[in-house]
């Protein structure tokens, strides 16, 4: 009768032991994801020459974001000027020539990648991406 009850309780705690596990890597991602502050944009866009990729139409745009609050871009072999700035919510807004302002909201996803995000109908849908390991390099490289 001791050996039955002592293989329930074994059982159980493997169960225990595996839930908890899923649970952990779930948690692990969760804290790998998540939506930038404004300190953390800062960080990684002020004084920073930044490589983007449109995630619609596969276009790669270089852009140098000013601690003046100017941003110059090169996008489609052509020179392009703008302003930016940081919310206190954490988007980053933008306004490139004559166009109007987008502000948008920037996640560190699992998979490594910045994204930028804007909103829709149905939620959030990224726009931008940016690979963490080397789209941000301090300075302006488009000189």
């Amino acid at each position: 009768m001791f050996f039955l009850h002592a293989k329930r309780v074994l059982f159980l705690l493997a169960i225990v032991s595996l839930l908890s596990g899923l649970w952990g890597c779930a948690r692990t991602y969760e804290l790998r994801s998540h939506q930038l502050n404004a300190a953390e944009v800062e960080k990684l866009f002020l004084d920073h020459t930044v490589v983007s990729r449109n995630l619609n139409t596969d276009t790669i745009s270089v852009s140098y974001y000013g601690s003046d609050g100017a941003v110059t871009q090169i996008r489609k072999d052509r020179l392009r000027t703008g302003h930016w700035r940081i919310k206190q919510n954490g988007e980053i807004c933008m306004q490139m020539e004559s166009n109007k302002e987008s502000c948008r909201f920037i996640r560190l996803d699992g998979d490594h990648v910045y994204r930028k995000y804007r909103p829709t109908n149905s939620g959030l849908e990224p726009i931008i991406a940016y690979d963490a390991a080397d789209a941000f390099v301090r300075g302006n490289q488009l000189q």
